[in-house]
């Protein structure tokens, strides 16, 4: 009876039933999941940032131009009846091609109930090379890392196995992602390796 709609570039935990729950219980037409920062200045600019009113009522959605530090980012996450999102999908194909389903969902804002969800927690939304480095570096903060590789929440992921990388000695690392299949032979700093 309902969908819940996530992107692939961005990374955080969410229990997607609990959000489910609340929006069923809401009663709703679309809940939005956001995350509030405070560096919109500097990061998020490929994001939609979103404004709320006091009972997090979505206003609007709109493009993040760095013009704020502190921002609603809408984490391209909604919960919507089966109905609602075909309806809008249909939609989307009369109105134009160039429209995003974040577009849609914010000409909804007017005349739909569209709620905020906060989330709250790890996340980064990779849209540039600079982006995917910082998130990376973010995860190798051991306070950071143990809150989101818990081990009460699985991940999946597919693996190719390979030989571990192999440290000479003249090998120094810190601060460091390694995959492996990797040669270390001499100093590496702040550094993200790929495998092999």
């Amino acid at each position: 009876d309902y969908v819940i709609i996530a992107p692939s570039y961005m990374i955080y935990k969410q229990n997607f039933q609990t959000l489910l729950d609340d929006h069923v219980e809401a009663g709703s037409d679309i809940t939005l999941l956001y995350h509030k920062v405070d560096q919109a200045k500097e990061y998020y600019r490929g994001c939609n940032v979103v404004d709320l009113n006091k009972q997090k009522g979505v206003e609007s959605i709109e493009r993040n131009m760095g013009t704020a530090k502190e921002k609603n980012i809408s984490m391209d996450t909604y919960v919507m009846s089966k109905e609602l999102f075909v309806d809008l999908i249909k939609r989307a194909k009369k109105e134009s091609s160039a429209y995003s389903f974040a577009d849609m969902i914010a000409l909804e804002c007017k005349t739909k109930d569209v709620r905020g969800y906060q989330h709250k927690g790890f996340f980064a939304a990779i849209t540039s090379l600079d982006d995917y480095y910082r998130a990376n570096m973010e995860m190798l903060d051991y306070a950071t890392s143990t809150e989101f590789f818990s081990n009460d929440w699985q991940l999946y992921t597919k693996t190719t196995d390979a030989c571990p990388t192999h440290y000479f000695g003249s090998a120094s690392v810190t601060n460091s992602m390694v995959c492996n299949a990797g040669v270390i032979e001499g100093p590496v700093e702040n550094s993200i390796i790929g495998r092999n």
